[in-house]
C-alpha cells in the first residue's frame, strides 16, 4: 500500500513539473516572437552589430518565468550594460540569432547557419558570440571533447574567413554536479581554450577569443541557476552578461 501511494505521489510530482516546464516554455516562445527580434540597422564607422548564436541557453530560457515582467535575455543585457557604459561612444547593436533547436553539431547543417552568412540583418555583424549551454550541448561536449572541440573550430574558422571578430563562450558547468560529467566537460573547454590560442597564433590574428571561465568564483553555485541545474536564472545572467563584456 505504502509502495502504491508513493508511486502515485512521484506520478503526481512528474506531471506537476512537466506543466511547469510546459507553461514555462511556452511564455518564453510567445514573447520571444513578439519582442524577440529589433529592427536592426547598417553597420558603419560609428554603427555596430554584435550576433548572438547559440541554443536555449544562448536565448535565456532560464529567465522563461519572469518573461512578462522583465524581458532583456541576455542579448538585452549585454544592451543596457554597453549603453551605460561611459567609456563606449559608439553605438553597438545586439541581435538574437539564438535557436533552441540547434546544437553544437547541428549548427552548420542548420538553415541558420546559411542565415548567418546571408541574410541581410546578420551577415555584416562585426562580432559573432557562440554559446551553447543546453542539455544537448553538454551532452556533445561531455560525450566527446575532441570531436566538440573540432565542430566548434570549424565553426570559428568559416566566422573568421568572413572577417568576424569571434568570442566562443565555454560550456556552463556551474549547475552541474554530476563529478564524472564535470570531468568531460572541463576537458572540452580546455581543449577550446587551446584550439582559439593556437589559431591566433598560426594566423597571427586577435579577433578570436574565449569567454568567461565558467569554473570562476561569479559563476559557480546552484543559485544562478534553475531548477533543471542548465540553464542560468535572471541572477545568472546578470553576471554572466557582465563576465562576457569584460572580455
Amino acid at each position: 500500500m505504502r509502495q502504491r501511494v508513493g508511486d502515485v505521489l512521484d506520478w503526481f510530482g512528474n506531471i506537476l513539473l512537466w506543466l511547469f516546464f510546459g507553461i514555462r516554455t511556452s511564455l518564453f516562445r510567445i514573447h520571444k516572437l513578439a519582442f524577440g527580434k529589433p529592427v536592426p540597422g547598417r553597420t558603419s564607422s560609428s554603427f555596430h552589430k554584435v550576433l548572438l548564436v547559440g541554443d536555449s541557453a544562448a536565448e535565456g530560457y532560464g529567465e522563461a518565468p519572469a518573461l512578462l515582467f522583465r524581458s532583456r535575455g541576455l542579448v538585452g543585457r549585454l544592451d543596457v550594460l554597453t549603453r551605460a557604459c561611459p567609456r563606449i561612444r559608439q553605438k553597438w547593436q545586439f541581435l538574437d540569432a539564438a535557436d533552441h533547436t540547434v546544437s553544437t553539431m547541428k549548427l552548420r547543417k542548420n538553415t541558420l547557419w546559411k542565415a548567418i552568412q546571408q541574410d541581410e540583418d546578420y551577415s555584416d555583424a562585426e562580432v559573432v558570440i557562440l554559446y551553447f549551454g543546453d542539455r544537448s550541448s553538454q551532452l556533445e561536449a561531455a560525450n566527446s571533447p575532441d570531436a566538440y572541440v573540432r565542430e566548434i573550430e570549424a565553426v570559428a574558422l568559416e566566422l573568421l574567413e568572413l572577417e568576424k571578430k569571434v568570442c566562443i563562450c565555454m560550456v556552463p558547468t556551474g549547475g552541474v554536479s554530476c563529478s564524472e560529467t564535470l570531468a568531460k566537460l572541463r576537458v572540452a573547454n580546455r581543449g577550446l581554450v587551446d584550439m582559439a590560442a593556437r589559431i591566433c597564433s598560426e594566423m597571427k590574428c586577435s579577433g578570436l577569443k574565449v569567454g568567461p571561465d565558467p569554473d570562476g568564483g561569479r559563476l559557480r553555485g546552484k543559485e544562478l541557476f534553475t531548477l533543471d541545474d542548465i540553464h542560468f536564472c535572471a541572477k545568472g545572467y546578470d553576471i554572466f552578461a557582465i563576465e562576457l563584456l569584460r572580455e
